[in-house]
């Protein structure tokens, strides 16, 4: 029977072009702090926190945007060392000034994260529905209060839920209300035909329009459209420069699709090496398809020294965030115990929430432990549906092995 291996040359650069996450950029942290960063206040980071709420709360003036840039740096701090309610609380605590809008909308994309990879990921948590009201509420209060991204943040609440009719209205606002980002969540939507029906020249407009304003996420979209040719010729060099300006300007999609471009020579000469160091770039930044084509470089010693364990923390980064490949991956290394022990019962139940997440692979997985009856009861019944899911998504793995259930 034929297995849902993870070949190294497979094309990664596949999840990019699905309708994926939107958020705003957060820092990296480190896979012992996700496995609890969502949901508790670190006992050591109190005094300090406090000291600076205090700080804020005792000026007799409005605070400087010095003050706003030290907060700012430290709630990014916080998030880095994987404490994102402590960083909630301490953009919570900013006083209502002209910056209060913008801390806001931070509280939001923080509270937006911990919905994700609560609703998403393998973490248990009884009420993920909380942090999406607790999201919404700070987005919806920092559109009230003329802070044009919340507009933005509102819609990317509903589009990474995939209510994407709700999500395209918001997006509408949003650049009426002048802000750049909400064009390029705009290119995105025509593109796929999400929200609004599918125009590619309407989505090469509003890139065109973001990118002309300098927003990095602008020039991201211009590189998909030259790379896989929506409403213009496909132009792999024009797709890496575009790539190239969102990437330097810190976009963490631009800098895992320019990584994908040096790892598979496309408009640049091969260098694995540069590869590795954008997905890096995009994987400190907390963006899931970077930490996945890291680990997957990691895991084959493409780029960087092979290094299963480090190969599975950052499956596991991105799997804390829903990442439907990287639950699939974590899976398969339980299954074989490459760089964790072997557990069978953990291989099945990433299996599921791949499968769950829509994943071919992982459905094909999944049908093989419940044919096999590892890591739980054998169920026919299962492997049919699980099989046929993934068949009908055209995983070639799956068509054979559901083919072989019909054959004496």
């Amino acid at each position: 029977m034929r297995t849902g291996i993870l070949a190294d040359e497979k094309d990664y650069a596949a999840a990019l072009i699905q309708p994926f996450h939107v958020i705003e950029s957060l820092p990296f942290f480190g896979i012992q702090e996700q496995q609890h960063m969502m949901f508790t206040i670190s006992p050591t980071g109190i005094s300090q926190m406090t000291q600076l709420m205090q700080s804020i709360s005792h000026q007799e003036r409005e605070p400087s945007p010095e003050k706003k840039e030290q907060v700012m740096s430290e709630v990014k701090k916080l998030i880095g060392q994987g404490q994102l309610q402590d960083a909630l609380s301490l953009a919570k605590s900013w006083p209502k000034d002209r910056f209060y809008p913008e801390m806001r909308f931070q509280c939001g994309q923080i509270a937006m994260r911990q919905y994700l990879a609560a609703k998403n990921g393998p973490l248990n948590v009884a009420d993920p529905q909380a942090y999406y009201q607790e999201a919404q509420a700070y987005f919806k209060e920092a559109a009230d209060n003329g802070f044009a991204m919340g507009l933005v943040g509102l819609g990317d609440l509903a589009w990474n839920d995939k209510n994407y009719s709700e999500a395209f209205p918001w997006y509408e606002k949003g650049a009426a209300g002048g802000e750049a980002k909400a064009l390029a969540r705009l290119s995105l939507a025509y593109r796929f035909g999400c929200g609004v029906e599918k125009n590619s020249v309407q989505s090469f407009k509003c890139a065109k329009e973001a990118a002309d304003r300098e927003c990095p996420q602008g020039n991201f979209e211009l590189g998909l459209h030259y790379e896989y040719g929506y409403s213009v010729d496909k132009n792999f060099k024009k797709a890496c420069e575009y790539y190239q300006l969102a990437a330097d300007q810190g976009n963490q999609n631009g800098q895992t699709s320019l990584g994908v471009m040096y790892e598979y020579g496309r408009g640049v000469d091969k260098d694995l090496v540069i590869a590795c160091r954008y997905y890096e770039m995009a994987a400190k930044q907390g963006d899931a398809n970077g930490q996945t084509n890291l680990a997957h470089m990691y895991g084959s010693g493409r780029g960087v020294l092979k290094d299963l364990i480090k190969a599975v923390e950052y499956f596991q980064l991105a799997a804390n965030q829903g990442d439907a490949r990287a639950l699939n991956a974590l899976g398969w290394r339980y299954e074989h115990g490459e760089g964790v022990p072997k557990d069978l019962v953990k291989a099945r139940e990433y299996y599921q929430l791949a499968a769950d997440q829509g994943s071919a692979e992982g459905q094909n997985n999944l049908g093989r432990m419940h044919q096999e009856g590892h890591g739980g009861p054998q169920d026919f019944a299962q492997t049919h549906k699980y099989f046929q899911l993934a068949a009908n998504q055209g995983e070639a793995w799956a068509q054979h092995n559901l083919a072989s259930l019909y054959q004496p």
